[in-house]
């Protein structure tokens, strides 16, 4: 079952992007990680409109402690893949390994 904290965060980045065309793609928490793909198809391709449209969303969501894992063009789509550390995770503090 997935934790409460981890739908809020989702929902949360999705209210702040859809408006802008952006979809999700897959979410998935991996150990105590959120990974969340988003794809978007614009109007036109190019270097300068594709960096324009992922500046964007990580200005919308950095705030939040998301980060840019990876940033791929598939079939015309932008395509980026970001990442934060759960909030239940940091909540109990960092990772202290094995004792």
């Amino acid at each position: 079952m997935v934790e409460p904290t981890v739908v809020i965060d989702v929902e949360r980045v999705m209210n702040l992007v859809q408006g802008f065309g952006w979809v999700k793609v897959k979410e998935q928490v991996i150990e105590d990680e959120i990974h969340l793909e988003l794809k978007k198809k614009p109007e036109e391709l190019g270097v300068k409109i594709v960096n324009m449209e992922v500046e964007r969303v990580m200005n919308l969501v950095q705030g939040f402690d998301w980060k840019k894992i990876k940033e791929e063009l598939e079939d015309e789509e932008i395509h980026i893949t970001i990442t934060k550390r759960s909030t239940a995770a940091a909540e109990a503090g960092p990772d202290l390994g094995p004792t």
